[in-house]
């Protein structure tokens, strides 16, 4: 199904954060960059972008669909939220828990855009919907 317009800033960020998972998740192979440069990316990408669109899908996706009856879908997309949040605050900047940052980030962006979204532009408003552009558009 072709992404609503009102989701496609969300959805070119859910791109950039899969490059960032593989990266994450093949570091200190050949070719790819240190365990520290990498968490540093990981970091400024959590700052730069990750943070404001965990804040706009849990304010104007997770809770409108909580309301439709969407309530497991949300839990998890809460419960995933923390879990990346955790790895990325956590004081253990090792290899293993940056590959299990990156695992975690492709699954999670897997998950929103193949059930999340799909459910979000089916059961959403269109003003639901234009509330979310409009917070992507005032982030930006």
């Amino acid at each position: 199904m072709k992404r609503a317009p009102q989701l496609r800033a969300l959805s070119n960020e859910h791109h950039q954060s899969l490059v960032l998972a593989r990266k994450a998740k093949n570091t200190g192979k050949d070719g790819f960059a240190s365990v520290e440069d990498t968490w540093q990316e990981v970091d400024s990408h959590y700052q730069s972008v990750l943070k404001q669109h965990f804040q706009i899908e849990e304010d104007f996706i997770a809770k409108q669909l909580t309301q439709l009856g969407e309530k497991e879908m949300t839990y998890r997309l809460f419960d995933e939220h923390k879990q990346l949040k955790q790895l990325l605050e956590s004081e253990q900047k090792t290899l293993e828990s940056l590959v299990q940052f990156g695992e975690l980030l492709e699954q999670h962006v897997r998950f929103e855009e193949r059930e999340l979204f799909q459910t979000a532009q089916n059961k959403l408003s269109e003003d639901d919907l234009a509330n979310i552009l409009n917070a992507c558009s005032v982030e930006a």
